[in-house]
C-alpha cells in the first residue's frame, strides 16, 4: 500500500523552462531555457527539427556545394548551446515555474 504521505517531487522535469529534446532510438534529455536566448535546432528527426530538412526547406539541397559547411554550422550551433542548457531532469532552481503540461513541453523558446 502506498503511503498517504506520498507525493511527487517538482523538478526539471516539470518546470516550464525546459525543452525536452529526442529522438527515435535515444531516451529524453532536458535542456533549461530560463536565460531565454534563442534555442537552436537540435537535429531530431522525431521532433520535426531535422537539420537536412530544414535546409531543404529553405532551398539549400545535398547537391549543393554549401550544404556540407551549413550543416554543420547549424548542428555545431546546437552543440555549443545544449553544453551549456543541458539539466539533470531531477534537479531544481529557485526559477522553477510547475508546467501544466507535466514533463512534456518544450521551452519558451
Amino acid at each position: 500500500m502506498i503511503p498517504k504521505t506520498y507525493r511527487i517531487l517538482d523538478g526539471c522535469w516539470n518546470c516550464d523552462h525546459v525543452f525536452v529534446h529526442y529522438e527515435y532510438d535515444e531516451g529524453a534529455s532536458f535542456y533549461c531555457t530560463y536565460d531565454g536566448k534563442k534555442r537552436p535546432l537540435c537535429g531530431s528527426v522525431a521532433m520535426e527539427e531535422d537539420i537536412g530538412g530544414y535546409l531543404r526547406g529553405v532551398g539549400v539541397e545535398i547537391e549543393d556545394k554549401k550544404y556540407d559547411t551549413e550543416y554543420t554550422k547549424l548542428l555545431d550551433s546546437w552543440y555549443k548551446w545544449s553544453e551549456s542548457h543541458e539539466v539533470n531532469e531531477s534537479g531544481i532552481c529557485d526559477n522553477h515555474i510547475k508546467s501544466q503540461e507535466n514533463g512534456t513541453r518544450n521551452g519558451k523558446n
